[in-house]
């Protein structure tokens, strides 16, 4: 499932973080999409951090705008 970064960020509850590759799924799935690890950080406040790291990244180093970033697409 691919969504926009302002997707899960006005959706945090619907997401979830790997505990072994730090990367965001979404909250159905059973394994990391990256990994296939099977074990998860539940907690908003977990997806809001990997979410500013996804910012961080888009922002600092792609120079992207906060707007464009807003836009960048992610597998979930």
């Amino acid at each position: 499932m691919e969504r926009t970064l302002r997707d899960i960020l006005q959706k945090l509850s619907d997401f979830k973080v790997c505990k072994n590759c730090s990367r965001i799924n979404w909250y159905e799935n059973e394994s990391c999409i990256e990994c296939g690890n099977n074990e998860f950080d539940k907690r908003e406040e977990a997806v809001k951090e990997a979410l500013e790291k996804e910012y961080d990244y888009w922002i600092n180093i792609e120079k992207y705008s906060e707007e464009e970033a807003d836009n960048v697409i992610v597998e979930v």
